[in-house]
């Protein structure tokens, strides 16, 4: 009765039910556990794995590496590193390699 006057704030506005987002066809599902991920979210589980670990890092759009950085912490997007003379702030989705021994690497993936 109220929500057909001129005036009147109306609470319940009309919606389409096809933009609705609970009723979205197109989001994204729900993340399972051998689901691959996309390369972003796979670089930062690396990182987060790599944490205390000396690694070299190739920055895209960048002529050298980054060696001998330490990464210290991933988060919000960057990851924060520790080289020798200064303590570096990279955006994960601008890094385009990572370099690590083959002790590391046999390490964090668990090779046999």
């Amino acid at each position: 009765m109220y929500h057909n006057q001129p005036n009147m704030y109306n609470p319940y506005p009309p919606y389409n039910p096809y933009y609705y987002p609970y009723n979205n066809p197109m989001n994204n599902p729900m993340a399972y556990p051998n689901m691959p991920m996309d390369a972003e979210a796979y670089m930062k589980d690396l990182l987060m794995r790599l944490k205390s670990c000396e690694v070299d890092i190739l920055v895209d759009g960048r002529e050298g590496i980054f060696k001998d950085l330490i990464i210290l912490n991933v988060e919000d997007g960057v990851v924060i590193t520790q080289a020798p003379a200064e303590v570096c702030v990279i955006p994960i989705k601008d890094i385009t390699t990572i370099f690590m021994s083959k002790e590391l690497a046999n390490r964090i993936y668990q090779y046999y």
